[in-house]
């Protein structure tokens, strides 16, 4: 599962198989087919080997990953951040190097565009009185396939009442609106980072919100992210989640002037997560460790992650070797390993993850991401050789994701039909739901607890474990 991913996140997913050798009861009083069982639990599983790499790459890759991050948690202020820099870039273009003074000297347009064949528009205002900018542009026309209806951002920059110079320009605030399919999971993200600190044009200090709010079907109904930076590199973050029950839950994140940092998260159904980290920002070495506690009664009492990491120069190729180990109430232990690589390559940031089972199981994904979408490609190969998973997925601002998977029997040849395939919704607070058609039947899964995912379909009616020994 995931931390507040860094800040937030929030996706904390967790292994099917754990990382195990042998599959263990469903403890229900109902036979539920174990291959069934155990690819439904796959989806979960991939989303925390993922979750697992983000976390460790945005806590230990930078002593202030909000300023750096693209991909997850932190990203949404990341995002403002890049945002506002490249509508600056863009409001410089259309400032006059001289203004008429025959002007209004209040806030007065100055540049108005509006490409209805792009579907974007734009203007420029400025205030003589107060040298202060507002630019601001509005995206009204999408792809098809993008299920957002409305994206503006409004940036306000301080011009020092020398317009005609902008190497003393500064970002005062900026605030952005998203809408999105009224059928889309998330209905809106409304966000905004006010810079309280500088340095020239540099962005030394923020503070930064990021509203997102759910389809009243969802369960989820508000996500809240708070994030202040300093100046030495100190900084809090919370993410808060409210529940259309009445129920919440929250991630917090600290870091501190010499690299390390905490962090801690509850989730509704009990179980805690707490941590530590070390960033690579002062020796190009980190580490990072989390432990999650799980309610008495449950059929597994903690797992423990532990990671070295590093960063090789002059290519800025981070790398973390990571082990997993899960314990059982019943005193078993089983062991895995992550292998993580970072990097960017034609302007995008590229992470490798490369997972390895005890029992011999295996498999890669490989996540892309650019300023505006990340998307995720993989395969696995389950213990024996018995069967391959071909995965891709989805990730969003706010930290949700889309995920679907195809099984094949082993041994695959490109083009057979798969036994089973699966198309799961995974919202930033760590829980999720999907549908998996198996046998020719399809199967409804709620994961609505951190160890375990209840499944209905025909003739089956229960719960299966999300672990296995």
């Amino acid at each position: 599962m995931r931390i507040l991913i860094i800040a937030f996140t929030a996706f904390a997913f967790i292994l099917l198989s754990g990382c195990n050798e042998d599959p263990a009861s469903n403890n229900n009083n109902i036979q539920i087919d174990p291959v069934l069982a155990e690819q439904a639990a796959f989806g979960w599983e991939v989303n925390d080997f993922v979750a697992t790499g983000l976390d460790v790459q945005d806590l230990t890759g930078s002593s202030s990953p909000s300023v750096n991050k693209e991909i997850s948690g932190l990203a949404g202020a990341a995002k403002l951040k890049s945002l506002a820099k490249q509508l600056q870039i863009r409001s410089e273009q259309h400032l006059p190097h001289e203004f008429s003074l025959s002007k209004p000297v209040t806030d007065s347009l100055y540049f108005f565009f509006d490409d209805s064949v792009l579907g974007l528009r734009g203007a420029l205002y400025y205030d003589l009185t107060t040298g202060i900018a507002r630019y601001y542009e509005v995206r009204y026309i999408f792809p098809g396939w993008r299920n957002m209806t409305y994206d503006s951002a409004e940036i306000a920059l301080n011009l020092s009442l020398t317009p005609e110079d902008n190497t003393d320009d500064y970002l005062e605030y900026l605030v952005r609106l998203q809408r999105f399919n009224e059928r889309f999971m998330i209905q809106s993200i409304s966000s905004g980072l006010i810079v309280t600190d500088h340095s020239g044009q540099d962005v030394t200090g923020f503070e930064a919100t990021i509203d997102s709010w759910y389809h009243q079907t969802r369960h989820l109904s508000h996500r809240r992210q708070y994030m202040k930076i300093n100046p030495d590199n100190s900084g809090t973050l919370r993410e808060d989640f409210d529940f259309k029950d009445g129920s919440n839950s929250f991630n917090t994140i600290t870091f501190y002037p010499d690299y390390t940092g905490t962090f801690a998260r509850m989730f509704r159904d009990g179980t805690t997560v707490s941590g530590t980290f070390n960033s690579i920002e002062d020796d190009l070495a980190g580490s990072f460790s989390e432990i999650i506690d799980f309610p008495e009664g449950r059929y597994i009492d903690k797992i423990m992650k532990e990671a070295l990491v590093s960063l090789t120069l002059p290519d800025s190729i981070f790398s973390a070797d990571l082990t997993r180990s899960i314990y059982f109430d019943n005193g078993t232990i089983r062991t895995c390993t992550i292998s993580l690589e970072a990097y960017e390559e034609f302007g995008v940031k590229v992470l490798s993850v490369k997972v390895t089972k005890g029992n011999g199981a295996h498999g890669e994904f490989l996540i892309q991401a650019t300023e505006s979408e990340a998307f995720l490609n993989g395969n696995w190969t389950t213990a024996d050789n018995n069967a391959y998973i071909q995965i891709s997925a989805e990730y969003y601002l706010d930290g949700s994701s889309h995920l679907n998977y195809h099984v094949y029997a082993m041994p695959y040849t490109p083009g057979d039909d798969p036994i089973l395939t699966a198309d799961y919704y995974f919202s930033p607070d760590g829980y999720g739901e999907g549908t998996i058609t198996y046998n020719g039947e399809t199967y409804l899964i709620n994961f609505d607890r951190q160890d375990s995912a209840e499944l209905q379909g025909p003739d089956v009616n229960g719960r299966i474990n999300l672990y296995y020994e």
